[in-house]
């Protein structure tokens, strides 16, 4: 335990543990994950906010626009993963998507459908696949 000037305490793991560090090459031996953020379509538009997570998950309600996300890191990959409700949306996509092949994604129109893209981004554009389509 260390406690700062400022009444702070910062508790470290036991000696026994190593902490993931900053700029050094590392190796996980269990499982490492990002918690999914919802997000929610206000006035047909999806606003993304990239330093919520790299992982995120909307269920239309109604016919939208994911916007370009705010907060883009150059060397990420971010997962979205969109779920149709009983009565399937439309979705459309910001001109940061880059889509391979130059076709974007249209989304599946069946009730409860659900589609997943993939996309990195290269400091400029997101390239964008399509990583699966209709599960359901």
């Amino acid at each position: 335990t260390f406690e700062g000037t400022d009444s702070t305490t910062m508790t470290f793991p036991p000696t026994s543990t190593s902490i993931a560090g900053l700029a050094v090459a590392q190796t996980f031996t269990k499982a490492q994950s990002v918690a999914p953020v919802s997000l929610t379509s206000t006035s047909n538009s999806v606003a993304v906010d990239a330093s919520l997570s790299n992982n995120f998950l909307h269920a239309l309600t109604e016919d939208t626009t994911l916007a370009n996300p705010t907060n883009k890191v150059a060397g990420t990959t971010y997962i979205f993963e969109f779920i149709q409700g009983a009565v399937p949306k439309t979705l459309a996509f910001g001109s940061d998507f880059v889509w391979a092949g130059g076709t974007p994604l249209t989304i599946t129109p069946v009730a409860f459908a659900k589609d997943v893209i993939t996309s990195y981004y290269d400091g400029s554009e997101l390239l964008t696949v399509i990583s699966g389509q209709d599960f359901s």
